[in-house]
This record gives C-alpha cells, structure tokens and sequence, in this order.
C-alpha cells in the first residue's frame, strides 16, 4: 500500500511539475465548462483558428483570447488529442462524474514511456514475459483511461480492457496477423525438417567444421549473418540448428542466446534486401518530409545507403561478438555461465532436463530416417530466395500502379518495362540501378513477402518427407502442428 501510494504521489507530482514548466511555452489551455458537453479553450488567438482534434481538423472562433469546442460525455469517458495551429500538442481525458460534471485530466505525453519500460523492468526482475508484457499494457490501459488509480471500479475494467479492447485490436492488425502466421510457419517448417533428418544432417555436416568450442561459436556467428533477409527466421533457424552442436562443446544456452540475437537483428539493419527496408524508407520518408527547407533529390534508399556508415551499433556488435570468441573473453554473468557450462557440461542453468525445456515438443529424427542436410538446406533456401523474390514483386505492383497513375507512356506489367520507366520517379534523370533498387524496395510488402517465403517453405519440406517417404502424410502434418505449437509461446 505504502509503494502504491508513493508510485501514484510520485506521479503526480512530477505530472504537475512538467505541466507548469509547459504552460510557460504552450500557447494554448483546455478547461472545464459549467455546460456539460462542451469544453474551453483559451490562449492567445484572434477571431478564427485551425485546431487538430484527435486527428480532425475543426475551426474554433475565439473571443476575447477564449473559445469552445463541443465533446461528448460519458462516465467511461475518452482521450482528446489536441494539436494547435503553432504544432503543440496536448493530450486529456474526458469523463462525466457521479454528480453529472466534467472530469478533465491533463495527461502528460512523457507516460508514454511508462509501459515499455515497466514491461521490460519487470521481464528483468522476474525473468516472466507473459506476466511483464500483461502489466505494462495494463499500465497503458490505466492512463488512458484519465489515471483514475482511486477507483477500484475503472481498475478493474481497465483490467478486461487489457484483453477485449487492445489485445483484440492488436490481432485485428494485418501486418500483426502476418507476423504471427509467418513465425507459425516457420516454426511447422522447422519441426518437419527436424523429424525428416535435414536437422540432424545439417548438425552432422557442420560437425566435421565444428572441431572445438571456438570453431562452433565462429559457425554460429556466419549463420546469424547468412540468414540476412529477416530476423525472425534467422532467430528461428540458427537457434534451433546450432543448439544440439553448442550443447556437445559446452557452450552456454546463454552464449547461445547472445550470439543468435546479437547478429540476427544487426544484419537485417543493414543489409541492402531484407523485411526491414521497407519499414526503414518508410521512417525515413515521413522524416525528410517532415523537415522544412529540405531540398534533396535522394530518394530514401540512397537516404539509406548512406547512412550505413553511421550505423555503429550494428556494425561494431558484428565484430565484437567474432572479437571476443576469438579472444576467448566473456565478462560478468556470461563469464559464470560459461565457467558452468565448460566445468560442468550444464549448459543450461537450470537444474534439469525438465526444468530447462518444460515446454519443448519432441522434434528428434524418427526411426529410420536419413540424416541429410539438403532435406534441410532446400526449405530454408526457398525461404531466402521466395523472400527476396516477394519484395520484388509486391514493390513492382506498387511501381506499376504509381507509373499508371503518372500517366506513364509505353508502359506495360512486365517487370522489364516497370524498371525501365522508373525515370519517372527521379525527373527523368539516368540513375544508378542502386537507387532504382531502393525505390522498389521502399514501396514493396514486406508481411506478404514473409508468408509467400514462410508458405513455401513448409511445402517445400512436406514435398521431400512425402517424396522420400520418410513420414506419412498423416505424420508429417503432425510435425508441422507441433511447430506451431512451439512457437505460440514466442
């Protein structure tokens, strides 16, 4: 009780500060009105403004430094976003009281950081994700709903607003959707190709390279980098390829974990195709956009490409993790857990088999089946390439469209006559192919992308268990069931 109180008195009063220090620099103040639908809004405006109200805009007449705006009541009441002609930007929250008045309540834009960080302080503390994550949209469930922390009743609906509000709306999303189907699928895929063998004899082959616990981590560092185009299937493939052969060289689920990690997201920032680039010129679009006095005529990609050299995180992650298995260095936590795993053969910390992988669906090679590695490296490499080849082709429907809407003349749905009107977008200008490329990138569908990359795969591993006879149908769609069962936790 005591923390509570000092978390919602700390709140308060730093709200209240903030709030006073921005009433010197904003130009505008929203306040309660003795009519019940309707709000005030003073400031320093003359006669008629443009004001953006929860992303509408709408003219407000003032007079003598005051106007009004019409709100609905409600005793559940709603947020009200509020952008005045200058840029500034406030956010409340409007309800009706028991007695029939208004509730308004500032919301200070910096609670915005407050559920990231209390999901990942609480992951951290209590090394639980499902609980962490559950907590921190229940953070953000509370201040949207006007911070009213004193009343055990909006608590408790703020609680099943959490799952029937934005758990729903957040699966409703397509792009959502994709990911969760594409990580299924990828996850059916590699179970299949667990139990037809191709798992086992991608182990087998790179154990002739792996001759010691260095010469393993280095293998594991150049697949994180070989699986370029997206970090999920890279997170995905290389964990589950290299854990049985890290495991016979003791080297920790942890070290593992870190090295898996650490190049799977680095080399989908920065290499020239992957999933993120289409996101990437997204963000960098909307922001030179955004800039005034800027006049350039670099496209986003070529944005891009120059930043590269920029991208020190990335980059110097990459070296350090080939650095320090070179060296044979690791610091703090992960010094202990390799000194476990070397001394002990543990290479999890956790006291047993059980213990370790409760979850964990039997994906071990069934009796008799071959152990070769192409029954792997074929679905795997259809990922890569139908990945690569979606980008392409979602990013020349784009193009197609854009050019028929410039009125482009000689134009016809071939990829050769798309590529070569893409003058277009440049005034004309005869640009590198690089720049070309950045274009079409930019405008392609990285979600459907995945899942004509993820789709394939899985039929491309159904194809060989079923051609080699391995598994029967029947079992093979089992496999693949128990690879999405695999992946609900993720």
């Amino acid at each position: 009780m005591f923390l509570r109180c000092l978390l919602i008195t700390s709140i308060s009063l730093f709200g209240a500060l903030v709030h006073v220090n921005l009433l010197t620099a904003q130009d505008f103040e929203v306040k309660r009105s003795t009519t019940a639908e309707v709000l005030e809004i003073t400031g320093g405006f003359a006669d008629t403004a443009a004001f953006v109200v929860n992303g509408e805009s709408i003219s407000i007449y003032f007079q003598n430094g005051s106007g009004t705006m019409a709100q609905q009541l409600s005793r559940k009441g709603h947020l009200i976003s509020i952008k005045a002609p200058a840029g500034n930007l406030k956010l409340y929250h409007l309800s009706k009281k028991k007695s029939g008045e208004q509730r308004l309540i500032r919301i200070p834009l910096w609670l915005s950081i407050v559920p990231p960080l209390l999901a990942v302080l609480l992951a951290l503390i209590f090394k639980e994700v499902f609980v962490a994550l559950f907590m921190g949209i229940w953070s953000g469930a509370i201040i949207a709903g006007g911070l009213r922390i004193d009343a055990p009743f909006y608590i408790l609906i703020s609680v099943v607003e959490v799952v029937e509000k934005y758990a729903i709306q957040a699966l409703a999303d397509t792009g959502h959707l994709s990911v969760i189907v594409f990580s299924l699928l990828i996850g059916g895929m590699v179970a299949i190709i667990s139990r037809n063998g191709g798992m086992a004899g991608v182990v087998k082959a790179l154990s002739r390279y792996a001759k010691s616990s260095t010469s393993a981590q280095i293998i594991t560092w150049f697949l994180g980098i070989a699986i370029f185009f997206d970090d999920y299937a890279n997170t995905l493939i290389v964990g589950n390829t290299m854990r049985s052969v890290t495991d016979r060289f003791r080297i920790s689920r942890e070290k593992l974990a870190y090295i898996v990690d650490s190049t799977a997201a680095p080399v989908a920032a920065i290499a020239f195709i992957t999933t993120w680039i289409g996101a990437e010129l997204g963000y960098i679009d909307g922001g030179i956009q955004g800039l005034e006095g800027f006049d350039s005529d670099l496209t986003p990609y070529a944005i891009f490409m120059r930043s590269l050299k920029y991208s020190f995180y990335p980059m110097l992650t990459l070296g350090f993790i080939l650095m320090i298995i070179r060296m044979k260095r690791d610091f703090g936590p992960m010094y202990n857990a390799e000194l476990r795993a070397r001394s002990t053969g543990q290479v999890s910390s956790a006291a047993t088999p059980e213990e370790d992988e409760p979850n964990m669906e039997d994906l071990t090679p069934v009796k008799g089946a071959p152990l070769k590695w192409q029954h792997a490296f074929f679905p795997v490499i259809t990922v890569i390439l139908m990945t690569i080849l979606g980008l392409v082709s979602t990013g020349m429907d784009s193009l197609y469209t854009e050019l028929v809407d410039m009125g482009a003349t000689g134009l016809n749905e071939s990829w050769g006559s798309i590529w070569s009107k893409m003058s277009l977008f440049f005034d004309g200008e005869n640009v590198s192919g690089f720049r070309k490329l950045g274009r079409l990138i930019g405008g392609s569908d990285s979600y459907v992308a995945l899942l004509w990359a993820s789709l394939s795969g899985v039929i491309v591993a159904i194809v060989i268990t079923l051609f080699n006879k391995i598994m029967k149908l029947i079992d093979t769609m089992d496999s693949m069931v128990t690879g999405f069962k695999s992946m609900m936790p993720a």
